[in-house]
């Protein structure tokens, strides 16, 4: 699906408001954002896809979620940029668009055709998890991780965080009830493989802080 269409998916009850669309896209490009937010080594979206695809059922929601999943991720890697030191932000508006970005997919889960029940859940597991990669992010920044044990829980939060997000965001919307230990064991995995990436991520820049 090109990013067009995307746009006008996620825009959902804005088509027969055009003023309030009209309202945020004369400052934020949607269609910017999302060609930036997809174009990517790595895509969250696709892990969620070959999770539905591994179980086997389908859900007319996968798709928007990966992408609002997706623009969360890119959300986490501009201020992840921005507190590192690795990009300066010119005048705070890439920090000011990020915001707007996270407010912009929680308010567009909000408007999602779900079940009253299902979407105060995939509300609730969203802030649920956001809140822990912001814990880990914290953690990182201000050095407290001095054990193996405060370090795993760090990069647990930081980075476990998004892929098991990935596999919560798409259990919820099931149409069909899932098994409370295939829940689980879908967290367990997801999570692991998020500690697994960061931790090679930190293995290179250690080593490539060894070169310089």
């Amino acid at each position: 699906m090109d990013t067009l269409s995307l746009e006008r998916r996620l825009l959902g009850k804005f088509e027969t408001t055009k003023q309030d669309s009209e309202w945020f896209s004369e400052v934020f490009n949607l269609k910017s954002i999302l060609d930036t937010a997809l174009n990517r080594d790595f895509l969250f979206s696709n892990w969620m896809n070959s999770y539905q695809n591994a179980l086997n059922f389908e859900n007319e929601h996968s798709k928007e979620l990966g992408v609002i999943l997706d623009l969360i991720v890119h959300v986490a890697d501009i201020l992840d940029d921005f507190q590192d030191g690795a990009k300066e932000m010119d005048g705070g508006e890439q920090l000011n668009e990020a915001v707007f970005i996270l407010v912009f997919c929680i308010h567009t889960i909000q408007e999602r055709p779900l079940p009253l029940k299902v979407k105060e859940q995939l509300q609730r597991t969203v802030t649920q998890n956001m809140m822990s990669a912001f814990v880990g992010q914290q953690r990182d920044l201000t050095n407290v991780s001095e054990t193996t044990e405060q370090y795993l829980t760090m990069v647990k939060e930081k980075a476990g965080t998004f892929f098991k997000l990935a596999t919560d965001m798409l259990l919820t919307v099931a149409t069909e009830p899932v098994d409370k230990a295939l829940w689980n064991e879908a967290s367990t995995l997801s999570t692991n493989l998020g500690i697994y990436n960061q931790m090679l991520n930190d293995v290179d820049d250690f080593l490539t802080l060894g070169e310089d």
